[in-house]
This record gives structure tokens, sequence and C-alpha cells, in this order.
């Protein structure tokens, strides 16, 4: 992919440069054509982490380049070719946009947009561990490339104007980070902080048709959506060991091949009408999905080479598959009875039929605890098959009241009803039936808001509202051959959450603007579980957020903001009479302060500085992972930028620091990083 785009820049570009260049004074004399380049240079130094820089930066440390070309040219007929691309080779870093437009024959539009994603490469940390307390990834670079192609035409035809052909090419490649953290062993201790990662091969190709037109006074709108989703996925898990126990240093290899066909109906109209106070809409949406996907699983040891040990996970090559059909359609319905009040409905209804099938084909024997040569060969399988039938209906009123000209109340209650019937089997490799379950879950859901707006003054606004949702999960089992707690063990689950919400913004005058926002959430988890006592989880945050704005002249602007999250979260397992895990909690502070000065038309400079720090880490190594951070991260950026009157080029020098640092007991991985660019534009007519 990387090389079709650079192809893609280079031909576009190069083709583009041809007819400029053969062209020479004609184009310079013409009116109604631009050209324009652009080049530029960056040099990254990072001492430290290089991995966690790229992670939280997004770009690469060492030296690269930048090309840019715009090109705009309105012929005599009143076609307008339009080229746009910027390209970062060494980081894959591309942009490329080419329109032609005709206003007697439509338009085409093609896109190409390629960026990469960088992951930090370590795992979990464990401070009292003395070799294997941070682990990094050998021999992986976590890079992800994601890209875009898009391919539009929008043909203008003298009785259908509003119909457009597109296709869209989505691609990643590369390999990233997983959260899958494998066990680490020193002695007879065992944390599961080792790195994960997957390599990524997948591929969507979407083909779309676009079309509107005007039917018994409605506007319609229609839509048909082909979707084909091909993967390779490569997962790998190693267990890391200071000790000489093989099964310590196995690793885990999951490969996996899915590959899905999605189609999509959308049919949509609305109206406006009784003198444009009341609107009217509906649509209606259908959805074909199918999945297959194969699955193989292997175990090694740390030479990668097959193993068998105690306990083994060695799955041979096995198949899955799904298929999805949904109908669902949505009714929408707003008036203004008067001039202070606007009252809007909406109604939708869909129902969702799912089937799925699943053969896994496990290779146990022989095993040992030394490890053994697995003989593929099949010892036990798993057939599941299972279907869901899944009605869902939702009701939404909302409404705008204007209680003076200075205040206004607005309310929203949205309930939804869902149930799902649930059908399960299993049978073994002799296709004898090992268990089998039918379950009815219902949901039901509600949401309230209440709040207000409110403009005492010219200077002075403000917006608060109170939030408030429930949810009720049940699961009602009427077949349960299994028993006991399975893979169905839940029985219900409660969410009851409230939220508050506040924000201000005050301007007394042209060169003063000062703002304020806070939000409080509580979530309440109440789940019930086969054969236990109910257990509660809470999560508790308050978000203050300030922002000043000053400007005491005109060619000077300062913007500084302030923003400090509280955020608490307790389980059950903070009461346990044997082990207590405490709270989790995840407070963070951060400033931005940014400013820009303008001396004159010619001249521009601009400053950002940001700061931030955590201080959450709780020693509770003796009982769990201490997951919460403690760190302090700022970055300052210095920008100028000089156009000299009447030239025809532009330079812009650029400065960066960043600097990371945690505390040695909560992770490893500081570093400091200073990056230097400077970006040269000309307008060559």
């Amino acid at each position: 992919m990387r090389i079709v785009s650079g192809v893609i820049f280079l031909t576009l570009g190069i083709g583009l440069m041809t007819i400029v260049l053969r062209a020479g004074p004609s184009f310079a004399e013409d009116p109604n054509t631009s050209f324009k380049t652009s080049v530029m240079g960056k040099c990254t130094h990072v001492k430290g982490d290089v991995a966690k820089f790229r992670a939280h930066t997004w770009a690469k440390d060492g030296c690269v380049d930048g090309e840019g070309i715009f090109f705009e040219k309105e012929s005599s007929d009143g076609t307008i070719m339009t080229f746009d691309g910027d390209v970062v080779p060494q980081e894959n870093d591309q942009d490329i946009d080419f329109t032609l437009s005709n206003e007697n024959w439509g338009n085409v539009n093609l896109s190409y947009e390629m960026f990469r994603k960088y992951y930090d490469n370590s795992g979990g940390f464990y401070y009292p561990f003395a070799t294997l307390e941070s682990n990094d990834a050998q021999d992986a670079d976590l890079e992800l490339d994601i890209g875009n192609f898009m391919l539009e035409f929008n043909p203008n035809f003298e009785h259908f104007h509003d119909i457009s052909f597109m296709y869209e090419r989505e691609t990643k490649d590369g390999r990233k980070s997983r959260l899958t953290w494998t066990p680490v062993t020193e002695g007879a201790l065992t944390k599961n902080i080792g790195p994960a990662w997957q390599d990524i091969d997948e591929t969507a190709n979407i083909f779309t048709l676009k079309g509107a037109t005007t039917l018994a006074g409605f506007d319609v709108q229609g839509q048909q959506q082909f979707e084909i989703v091909d993967a390779n996925l490569s997962r790998e898990e190693k267990n890391l060991s200071t000790n000489s126990t093989a099964s310590e240093k196995k690793m885990r290899i999951q490969e996996q091949e899915p590959k899905t066909k999605l189609m999509t109906t959308i049919l949509n109209g609305e109206k406006w009408y009784n003198d444009d106070k009341s609107f009217l809409s509906y649509a209606y949406r259908f959805t074909k999905l199918e999945n297959d996907e194969h699955e193989k699983i292997t175990e090694t040891n740390e030479f990668g080479v097959p193993t068998t040990f105690s306990n083994p996970k060695q799955i041979l090559p096995s198949d899955a598959s799904n298929s999805v059909h949904s109908h669902a359609w949505v009714g929408h319905y707003m008036t203004k009875p008067t001039q202070k009040l606007k009252l809007a409905g909406k109604l939708k209804t869909e129902y969702l039929k799912k089937e799925s099938h699943s053969q896994y084909n496990l290779d146990a024997s022989p095993s040992s605890s030394g490890g053994s040569t697995p003989n593929g060969v099949i010892d036990s399988q798993d057939n599941n098959y299972s279907t869901n039938g899944i009605f869902n209906v939702g009701e939404n009123l909302s409404l705008d009241y204007n209680i003076t000209d200075k205040a206004t109340f607005f309310g929203e209650a949205e309930l939804a009803q869902l149930r799902n019937h649930i059908r399960e089997e299993q049978k073994n490799i002799s296709n004898v039936l090992s268990w089998e379950r039918e379950t009815i879950a219902k949901t039901t859901k509600g949401i309230g808001v209440l709040g207000v707006r409110y403009v005492p003054a010219r200077q002075f606004n403000m917006t608060t509202y109170v939030r408030h949702r429930l949810e009720n999960n049940d699961y009602d089992d009427k077949v349960d051959t299994l028993l006991g707690v399975n893979s169905a063990f839940v029985d219900s689950m409660k969410l009851n959450s409230d939220e508050l919400a506040t924000k201000f913004t005050w301007k007394p005058s042209q060169w003063f603007q000062g703002g304020f926002r806070y939000q409080y959430v509580q979530n309440l988890y109440d789940l019930r579980v086969e054969e236990q006592e109910n257990a509660v989880s809470k999560i508790k945050s308050h978000t203050f957020t300030y922002d000043i704005l000053v400007q005491p002249i005109e060619t000077i602007l300062t913007n500084l903001s302030f923003s400090r999250q509280t955020f608490n979260a307790t389980t059950p397992a903070g009461s346990k009479s044997t082990v207590k895990i405490p709270g989790f909690n995840a407070d963070v502070n951060s400033w931005i302060l940014s400013n820009s000065y303008v001396p004159n038309e010619e001249l521009t400079f601009s400053n950002v500085f940001y700061y931030s720090f955590a201080d959450n880490f709780n020693d509770f190594t003796s009982s769990a992972l201490p997951l919460a951070i403690s760190n302090t991260r700022y970055s300052i950026d210095l920008n100028a930028n000089w156009a000299p009157a009447h030239k025809d080029w532009s330079v812009e020098p650029h400065f960066a620091y960043y600097n990371y640092k945690g505390t040695s007991i909560s992770e490893f991985g500081d570093y400091t990083a200073s990056a230097v660019w400077l970006t040269f534009k000309y307008d060559w007519f």
C-alpha cells in the first residue's frame, strides 16, 4: 500500500509539474491558474524511551522531509481542476486530494490519506521484580499504517441531479500492542505484565450508491452500500521467567482470518410544512451481515518449536460463521406551536436476527509439564450453535421553552425496551449434546434531562443541566442443562447514573473573556451473579475547566486553560476480609497556555505550552498490581511565519521540546525530546 500511495503522489505530482513547465509563461499569465509548492525538513532527537515518545506524539525520531504541491486551473469551458497533496515519506504520512468539476456534467473527487500510528512496546510494570519489572517487545516495532482511498463521481443529470457513486478502500497494515499481557515469573511470584502484540493486515472495500429526489412534497434520499472486509491477524503472547522451567517461557500465537460481507440499504424522507413550523421525517434501514472466520492457536517453547505443556491450548484449524439480518424504522416529528415552545418526538423500532456456528478443535495430547511434541490429532471438539432474536423499541420526547427573552428551559426523556431470545447448544466430537441453554434477556433503559440556558446580559451566559440514567438488564434462563456458574452466570445488572454539568462565559470587555465548566458524574453498577450476593461498584468523577482569553492590544492574543479531573472507582474487592484491593484513583491536572503575536502583516509568532501531572500511585503490591499512574508531562511549541510583502515565498521555522517522567515505582520509560523543522513555501503563480 505504501508503494501504491507513493506512485499515486509521484504520478500526479510529476504530471502536473510537466504540464506547468511546458506551459511556461502562458500559465503564469493566466489569472485562472494557481501553482504552489512547499518543502519541509525536520529533525527530532529523543533521549530515553523512544517507543513511548512515538506513541505519545505519533511522530518519528530522527530526520524526515516532506513535500507539498497545490495546483488549480479553470479552463475556458468552466472545468476546474484542483490538486492538493502533501507527503512525508519517512513517516508514511500522505494526504492527496484531486477534484475535477464542471457545472454541466458534475464532478469527480479522488482522495488518498495515509498516516502512521505508533504504540508503546512495553507491557505492565511491577517494581518489586529485580530483573523483569518492565519488558519491551523484542524485535517488534509497533507501528500501524492506516489508509483511506476514495473515488467519488457526482454526475449532473438533467432530471435527477442528486446522485453519486463512491468507492472507498480502507487499509490497516502493521503491528499494534494489545492488553492481553502475559505471565512474567520471578521465583515463585507471577504477574501478568508481559507485552503482547498483534500483526494486522486488513482491507475494506466499500461501494456506495446515493440518490435523492422529491416525492409527494417530501425530500427523499436513498443509499445502497456494499462492504467487503478481509483481514489476516496474528497475535503473539510470550511468557517470561527468570526460572529454568520451560512452561514458564512458552509462547502462544493466535492466527485469525475473518472475512465479512455487509450490505446496507437506507431510505429516508423529510418535509417541512405549516409555514416551516413543523417537521416530519422517517427512515428505514435494512442490514445483512455475513461473517466467516478461520482460527488457529499454536503454543511453542521459548525457541518457537510447537510444544504441548500441561493445560494446553493447541487449537487446530477451526471455523466460525455468523449471519445477521436487521430491520430498523425511525420516525421523527418536530413542531413549534408558539414562538416560545418547541416540541419534538422520535420513535424507533428494530428487529434483529442472528445465527452463529463454530467448531473448535483441541489437540491436547501428548502433554507434560516439561513439554511434549503435539501429534496434530483432534482430541476434543466443541461444536456450538446459537440464535438470537432481538426486538428493540425506543421513544424520545424533548422540549424547549423560552421562559423569558433571557432564559430557556429544556428537557428530554428517552426510553428503550429490548428483548433478546437466545438459544445455545454445544455438541462434542461424537455429535452428542453436551449442554443447551435458552435465555430471555430483557433490557429497559431510561434517560431524563432537565436544564436551563440563561443570558442575563450581553456579557454573560450560562447553561446548566442534570441528567439521570437508569438501565436494568435481566437474564432469565428458561433451560440450562449445564447448571452452576458458567458462561451465562450473570442473572442481572443494573446501572444508575447521575450527572450534573454547568458552564458559563463572561466577557466584560472586548479584550477579556473568561469561562468555567464543571461536570459531576456518578455511576452505580449493581451486579447479581448466580449463587452469589449482589456486587455493587461505584465510579465518581469531578471535572473542572477554566478558560481565560486576553487580547490587551490588537497584535497580542493569550489563551490560558486549566483542567482538573478527579476520578475514583471502588468495587466489592475492597471489602474482602482476606485480600483487599483498594479503590482506583485517576486524578489528572492539565494546563495549556498559548500566545500569538502579529507585529505586522508579514510576521507572526506563536507558542503553546502544555503541562500535566498525575499523582495516583497506591502501593498495594501485596494484593494486586499497582495500576494507578504517577507522572509529569510537559511540552513547548515555538513557531514563526515570515511572508514578506510583494514576495512569492514564505518561511516557517518551528521548535518543540517534550518531557515525560514517571516515578520509579509506577512505570518505566522516561524521555526528553527536541524537534526542529523548517517549512518553505513558494507561490509560482
